[in-house]
């Protein structure tokens, strides 16, 4: 496959070394700085720099894009991307709003090009060890979720100059000021936390968040977020700021009708971290899980693409954002947000194009009908307006009924996330090889695909 690389993102460059690394793969040219094309160099690749981003998409040799520019300029380029026809790859988040990841999922279904996001949070051994327990239901003794708690600590940057100033500013340094502090908000969990809390308690139904001050979501101050999953569980997600100088932690607690686990990582992600199993009938059973690296994981994410195994798609990507759209609202209008998840294809766009055209042919009807005593000749508009709306939807029958690649499965109804028995098995570091009761491997159900309709 013959890549070209857009941008300097360490996650886009990270991942075309380690696909380029795994032999079979040639990158054509990339756009990015000298930088990049020192670390290139250094590697033992010398692929030609272009300037045009248009002449390079051109190139008729070139298979993928990966991109990976900087937040601003990274939807336009997805959008430039999948109109060539070639498959992309991009770095996350690709926006902070959903409507392009809306968008490239519309393209996708002309082109039938792949858009794979390249997040690389659920081949970490944590949350692969809540993925191998999940699917083999290895704690369905513990009864259905109840409560799931996630608690994230995340460093704050010394510059803090991308935060809002509390003075007066015109309206167009005010808008510059914003997109300065977007860029504050790439790195922030908030935007990849999503994937590990859906894959532990399943989809987010509703949620609430609440900040210390301030009607606008910062991303130097503390956020609780509180919700309703799709099982009807209930969830909290504390997001905690630390100096600078500390690394990120992470503890997640699950908690069912008869028992509860609780997995802890005090040194973030990468780090080694410790699960517990406990039930009031029982002796607690607790082990470690192993830590790893960046590097480590790219090359398990570059494995599992080239393998065709599971990984994260495009509508993870589009719920990430969502989410975080979702959060920014309830902290702006101070209520809850109610999620309503929909099947993207061309019939539910369909829908909801005659949704607002039906409503414009209402309005229109009313106008018609209240001037017809001053020019009673509009009376006989309306008449032929509603049988051409009419007429319209029988084009509903032309629209495709395909649907966006599928949603994991939601592990709180059908059995909750699981913890002890793979763990034990597979980790080398683990501390007792114990395994809960009743823990039975078991394929998990793969869910339908949803998308929100807009």
């Amino acid at each position: 496959m013959r890549l070209l690389l857009l941008g300097d993102h360490p996650d886009g460059l990270a991942f075309t070394l380690a696909l380029l690394a795994r032999g079979g793969h040639e990158l054509t040219a990339f756009a990015g700085s000298g930088a990049t094309a020192e670390r290139l160099g250094q590697a033992g690749y010398s692929p030609a720099q272009v300037k045009e981003v248009e002449a390079a998409l051109a190139m008729r040799d070139v298979e993928a894009v990966v991109v990976a520019d900087d937040l601003l300029h990274r939807p336009n380029l997805i959008r430039r991307a999948m109109q060539s026809e070639k498959q992309v790859f991009c770095v996350h988040p690709a926006d902070l709003d959903p409507n392009i990841a809306y968008e490239a999922l519309a393209i996708q279904q002309d082109t039938h090009k792949a858009i794979l996001p390249l997040m690389v949070d659920r081949l970490t051994p944590a949350l692969q060890w809540i993925d191998e327990q999940r699917r083999a239901k290895a704690w369905a003794d513990l009864g259905p979720l109840k409560h799931l708690e996630w608690e994230v600590g995340f460093p704050v940057p010394l510059d803090r100059a991308a935060e809002l100033p509390q003075v007066p500013l015109p309206a167009a340094k005010k808008r510059a000021w914003q997109k300065q502090a977007e860029r504050v908000w790439e790195h922030h969990p908030l935007l990849s936390l999503w994937e590990g809390l859906r894959l532990t308690g399943g989809e987010v139904e509703e949620l609430t968040a609440i900040m210390g001050h301030g009607e606008e979501l910062s991303p130097q101050e503390r956020i609780n977020i509180t919700g309703r999953l799709r099982n009807d569980a209930f969830f909290q997600v504390l997001l905690l700021p630390l100096p600078a100088d500390q690394p990120p932690s992470f503890r997640c607690l699950w908690r069912g009708e008869a028992g509860e686990w609780e997995l802890r990582a005090p040194q973030g992600w990468l780090a080694s971290s410790t699960w517990e199993y406990r039930r009031p009938d029982q002796p607690a059973l607790s082990g470690t899980l192993p830590s790893g690296d960046r590097e480590t994981l790219w090359q398990n994410w570059v494995e599992a693409f080239e393998r065709q195994r599971p990984l994260p798609t495009w509508t993870d990507a589009t719920r990430c954002l969502e989410l975080f759209d979702a959060v920014r609202r309830s902290v702006r209008r101070r209520r809850m947000i109610v999620l309503d998840y929909e099947a993207a294809s061309e019939l539910s766009n369909f829908k909801s194009t005659m949704t607002a055209l039906g409503c414009g042919v209402l309005i229109l009807c009313m106008v018609l009908f209240f001037a017809t005593p001053t020019f009673p000749w509009l009376k006989y508009l309306i008449f032929p307006i509603l049988i051409l709306f009419m007429v319209l939807q029988l084009f509903r029958y032309l629209a495709r009924d395909n649907e966006a690649d599928p949603s994991p499965p939601d592990p709180g109804s059908a059995a909750p996330p699981p913890a002890a028995q793979s763990a034990a098995a597979s980790s080398p570091a683990a501390s007792s090889p114990a395994a809960p009761p009743n823990a039975a491997p078991s394929p998990a159900a793969p869910a339908e695909a949803n998308e929100p309709q807009r």
